[in-house]
This record gives structure tokens, C-alpha cells and sequence, in this order.
């Protein structure tokens, strides 16, 4: 269980289903999974950017950071959690349809991922074609 939680954490890292954002609260450092967030980083880093985190560590690092928190929240938390990643890698998305944001010229460079690319069943020609 822990190495496919792993595999669907770092997965939603390379795809924006898992994202680092600055708590809404406070502005230090914190994972979104879903409708929710939670801190997951040391206090030497949590008043980083979210680009600063990605630059300063890697996305294995930061999956194992995410996951170690995962565990360390009360059941419920942590089952919401785990249940959406695993909803969301299991329903009945074409996976030859790439995420990407239909107005986000990253996306066509393979850079930035948006999930909600996926649910339209916009793919990276159809984005570059009609809006870059």
C-alpha cells in the first residue's frame, strides 16, 4: 500500500494532482491534495515559494516529505487523502489524453500539468492547434 500511495504522490506531483502551495493561512509551505492541504515541510523551509521548493528539492525527496506526513495525520485526514489519489488513478480516464491546460503554453512544452485537461479530453495537439 505504502509504495503505490508513493507511486500515486509522485505521480500527482509530475501532473499538478498533488501540489505545493503556500497555506492559505499563513503563507509557509504546504500540500494540496483535492479540496484540502496540510503542512509537510520542515520549519527551516516552510517560508519558501513553491518554486523555491521545487528548485531546492527533488521530486522524490519531496513525495517521500508528503508521504511521511500522510502517515503522520490523524485517520481521517490521512484516508481522505489516500482515497482521493486512489479515485483519482483509478476511474475511467483515457490515458491517452494528455493533462495539460488549454490556455497555458507550458503545457504544450510538457512543463506545467493540469487535470482538468484530461476531463475535456484536451491533448497537446489539440492545445497547440487552437490556442498557441
Amino acid at each position: 500500500m505504502q509504495t503505490e500511495l508513493y507511486e500515486m504522490i509522485y505521480k500527482g506531483l509530475c501532473e499538478g494532482v498533488v501540489k505545493i502551495i503556500q497555506s492559505p493561512n499563513d503563507d509557509c509551505i504546504a500540500c494540496s491534495i483535492g479540496q484540502y492541504w496540510f503542512y509537510f515541510i520542515g520549519s527551516e523551509d516552510e517560508d519558501m515559494t513553491p518554486d523555491e521548493v521545487y528548485e531546492s528539492y527533488t521530486k522524490e525527496e519531496l513525495t517521500d516529505l508528503i508521504l511521511s506526513a500522510i502517515n503522520e495525520l490523524d485517520e481521517t485526514e490521512s484516508t481522505y487523502y489516500r482515497t482521493f489519489l486512489e479515485e483519482y488513478y483509478t476511474s475511467n480516464v483515457d490515458s491517452s489524453k494528455v493533462s495539460c491546460c488549454a490556455e497555458c503554453e507550458d503545457c504544450v512544452q510538457g512543463i506545467g500539468f493540469f487535470p482538468e485537461c484530461i476531463r475535456f479530453g484536451f491533448t497537446v495537439q489539440d492545445v497547440s492547434d487552437k490556442y498557441c
